[in-house]
């Protein structure tokens, strides 16, 4: 399925503010 530049970037960008959310809220070892 094509994806747009502009669904595309927002798709990434939302991925990579989960994922780095998920490394904040993991606990520090």
């Amino acid at each position: 399925m094509p994806i747009i530049a502009g669904q595309w970037s927002l798709y990434t960008k939302y991925k990579l503010d989960d994922f780095n959310a998920g490394l904040r809220g993991m606990p520090k070892k």
